[in-house]
């Protein structure tokens, strides 16, 4: 199971499943779930630290929501929302247009400084990090910095909450039922902003506001699961509003900086019975829990059949559970919600796989590529089964695809390049061999597979020098004992094909050569595989 983004949920698309009556929840979840809804609600209270009033004015300019440009959007089907979807109405995304931005440059760039300022005086200019699903990102939840959570608990108020209220006014009857459950400030690069997986989030309404131009940046943007797949990027100060319950992800940025603040809001009155149920099982999970998760994931299902998160975190307490047939129903269901369901199609793919059903695995991982045509991990593992069926034309298209999809990351990048290059050693190519090694460390220096490839093929191609000084550092990365000792052996190997291959070492006396042997491979990889030898 690919982890999704934290505090963010995986959803599915409806397709053409009849809706069944409202399925009523047993008093001890209800209590649950309402009781989750009233700790949230607190919590956001207090980290936002701010009492809403209808009647709040804001000093600083005169905000008229009518004044905005928005340019709209519609989803396949608003029942594919985990709760309230009936409260919706297409379009239902809105992004203001760069005609008439929200916040103007000057707000923007004092706010991005003032994130700078704030790091350079209490961290020598380091961002914070925040996990975001497999990967960390750069940035930080606004209630931590002052100055930006003070300029912005007054947006919410004066001009977020009003817009939200104008835009969804059958979900919003008083902006004084609204509130900020979370909210953040992310800074992308190249490094820290790889593509997310799909993901919907954690609140019944969210937006992003855009704090710099896209002049500074490449890539970014909004991806929404609309027409086959759509990026809406924003200018400086643009905002777009949108239901939680919508799929979309990030776009990798591919250079430059990019700026965004991402909030989540809750209704204070409606309690988001099928998102809060689904966070709750994913916490029994991780209590381990399994038999209390399975309970409450399918109570999410019964409530929103067209909700496919459930689906794949029951699929997970199934496996974990050893139910492997029946967690297999859960997923092949899941891809019946949702055909365009990659989260899916990619775990089913890999329990095809686990069992020899290569074609079964094959029809999945392509499954995933529908989904989201640059999912790379996706062509990595149809690689892998070309290779294990010996389809070597195969191995090396999906290969090459990876490396000529944009936003991959710099692993899997190095990882394609390595298998490109093996499959070039065995074609007697060794120069275009050790080229392709090179360009996997150019991706990944510590990449234990590209290292050790590497020094093998320059130990063959009698490079011996350079073989010895990359076996060296693939010693010192090896990721566990026994790719070390592969390592220090070959190294060993190697090193004694130099010497033999010096007719001066001949005549040299064994002190003077083991001398010489030490020297080559570092002290203390020598006194190592001594060691090794006598065990």
């Amino acid at each position: 199971m690919r982890s999704s983004l934290f505090p963010l949920l995986l959803l599915a698309q409806y397709r053409g499943i009849s809706a069944s009556a409202r399925y009523e929840l047993q008093p001890t979840l209800k209590s649950k779930v309402r009781q989750r809804h009233n700790a949230a609600i607190e919590s956001a209270r207090g980290a936002y630290n701010f009492i809403i009033t209808t009647n709040k004015q804001d000093d600083s300019q005169t905000f008229d929501v009518n004044n905005l440009k928005f340019l709209s959007k519609t989803i396949p089907d608003l029942s594919s929302i985990p709760d309230f979807s009936t409260s919706f109405e297409n379009p239902c995304i809105h992004t203001t247009e760069s005609s008439t931005p929200m916040f103007a440059k000057e707000e923007c760039q004092s706010i991005i400084q003032g994130a700078k300022d704030h790091f350079q005086k209490t961290n020598n200019g380091k961002w914070t990090t925040l996990q975001s699903g497999r990967y960390p990102v750069c940035g930080f939840w606004i209630k931590d910095i002052p100055m930006v959570h003070s300029w912005f608990r007054d947006m919410l108020q004066q001009r977020l909450f009003p817009t939200l209220k104008h835009l969804f006014p059958e979900f919003v009857d008083d902006i004084a039922d609204l509130i900020c459950d979370n909210a953040y400030v992310f800074r992308y690069t190249r490094e820290t902003g790889v593509k997310t997986d799909v993901h919907t989030d954690s609140g019944c309404l969210s937006f992003t506001i855009a704090l710099n131009d896209e002049s500074e940046y490449e890539g970014g943007g909004t991806w929404f699961d609309i027409n086959d797949g759509e990026v809406i990027q924003m200018g400086q100060g643009c905002v777009t509003f949108r239901p939680g319950g919508i799929r979309h992800r990030g776009e990798s940025v591919t250079g430059g900086e990019r700026y965004i603040i991402g909030g989540f809001m809750m209704n204070q009155k409606k309690v988001e019975e099928v998102r809060l149920l689904t966070g709750l099982g994913l916490e029994l999970v991780h209590q381990e829990k399994f038999i209390e998760a399975e309970e409450v994931l399918r109570a999410a299902i019964q409530i929103n059949p067209h909700f496919d998160a459930a689906y794949i975190n029951l699929a997970d307490v199934l496996t974990k559970m050893d139910k492997i047939e029946e967690a297999t129903k859960v997923l092949e269901k899941a891809r019946k919600v949702n055909p365009l369901n990659g989260e899916a199609a990619y775990t089913l793919g890999v329990m095809k796989k686990a069992i020899g059903d290569v074609e079964g695995a094959k029809e999945c991982f392509n499954a995933c590529l529908k989904a989201d045509q640059y999912d790379s991990e996706a062509m990595m593992v149809l690689a892998v089964l070309c290779s294990s069926c010996n389809d070597r034309e195969g191995e090396r298209t999906w290969f090459t695809k990876v490396i000529e999809t944009p936003g991959v990351k710099d692993t899997a990048l190095a990882s394609a390049y390595t298998n490109l290059g093996v499959m070039l050693g065995e074609s007697g190519d060794r120069q275009g061999e050790i080229a392709l090694y090179e360009k996997a460390l150019q991706h990944s220096p510590t990449s234990f597979h590209a290292r050790h490839s590497l020094s093998l093929a320059l130990g063959e191609d009698k490079q011996y020098i350079k073989s010895i000084n990359n076996f060296r550092i693939a010693v010192n990365d090896a990721p566990d004992a026994e790719k070390r000792k592969r390592a220090l052996i070959d190294l060993y190997k190697v090193t004694v094909l130099k010497i033999n291959d010096d007719p001066k070492m001949k005549s040299l006396p064994q002190e003077e050569l083991m001398r010489m042997f030490s020297q080559c491979i570092g002290e203390e990889n020598y006194k190592e595989l001594m060691s090794l030898m006598k065990r």
